[in-house]
């Protein structure tokens, strides 16, 4: 952290906090720089620096990225729990980049080691932390398996159950290589009794062993409802052929029944549009029946989109 302090009229200071501190400056930091008590409360009144605990101020931003803002709060959260504090549950998951998390305005939350005298943060929860902190960014988050555990003990949002969610989250881990089946199973053994286990180990135990995971939020969404709506559970990037060859990987199949996801937006002349119109000829060609989905009916149109895909195998049967 590099703090330049400057001197504007009037004799008031100014400070620009630069490095990779999100702003976030402690008192010794202040100090250090040449500013005495009455510095700190020139700056706090002209807002300058807002004081958020004792000891800890910040730079207002004036940036409106809502990342930008939502690591700030972080950075103070960690600061104010103490020094064996780390990002978990839902946080931690924003931190891992996993689907179905980004930075908004909850609550930030945290685990502080039981053992410690830290967790002065009220968002702060006294957990020991069975598994080593992980650094993405400077940011101390709980490790990936724990983090996947962990998201079972926090509340569902609008349209997912908390199991839903950790669902999305593990199949985007698994995909990513951040953790492994074999892993998340050596957490459910040896992580009995912890907060959230009980919905990663149903969400293990109803996948089927050895298939792929899935490639997006979108393709996870899609098994869900194939689930929830009892419709035969679907292969997942499976490469098919024709005569002429390999046609491609479908994001999901059951039976000759082709499932594609598509989240873009396709223009007439967007060479990417001609390649899945003949890669649709090719598959209706080699047999097989081929329905299309955007993000919009899989999330708000579940009923319509499992009565399409039930009408369909049943007239390809």
């Amino acid at each position: 952290m590099i703090i330049h302090v400057s001197k504007s009229e009037g004799s008031s200071h100014r400070v620009d906090a630069v490095g990779g501190n999100e702003g976030v400056l402690q008192t010794s930091e202040l100090r250090a720089a040449g500013l005495h008590w009455r510095d700190l409360g020139q700056l706090v009144a002209a807002g300058e620096l807002r004081r958020y605990r004792r000891g800890l101020y910040y730079c207002p931003l004036r940036d409106p990225d809502l990342g930008r803002r939502w690591r700030q709060r972080a950075r103070l959260e960690l600061l104010a729990a103490g020094s064996r504090a780390m990002l978990a549950r839902e946080s931690a998951a924003t931190m891992w980049q996993l689907d179905g998390f980004s930075p908004g305005p909850e609550a930030i939350e945290l685990n502080v080691a039981s053992s410690t005298g830290g967790g002065r943060s009220p968002s702060a929860r006294r957990a020991l932390a069975y598994n080593p902190a992980t650094s993405i960014d400077g940011f101390p988050v709980t490790g990936i398996d724990q983090t996947l555990c962990e998201l079972g003990s926090a509340p569902g949002r609008e349209t997912t159950s908390p199991a839903d969610q950790v669902e999305i989250a593990m199949e985007c881990a698994l995909h990513r290589q951040l953790t492994t089946f074999a892993a998340l199973e050596e957490q459910v053994r040896d992580a009995s009794g912890r907060h959230g286990i009980s919905i990663l180990r149903g969400v293990l135990s109803q996948r089927p062993p050895g298939i792929a995971p899935t490639e997006s939020y979108l393709e996870t969404r899609m098994v869900q409802l194939l689930r929830a709506q009892d419709l035969p559970a679907p292969q997942r990037q499976v490469e098919l052929f024709d005569r002429s060859g390999l046609i491609g990987r479908v994001d999901l199949l059951v039976g000759h029944l082709v499932i594609e996801l598509d989240g873009r937006a396709h223009h007439d002349n967007d060479p990417a549009f001609h390649r899945d119109r003949l890669r649709r000829a090719r598959l209706e060609a080699a047999g097989y029946a081929v329905v299309e989905f955007t993000y919009r009916l899989v999330v708000d149109e579940a009923a319509l989109v499992a009565t399409i895909v039930r009408d369909t195998l049943a007239r390809a049967a």
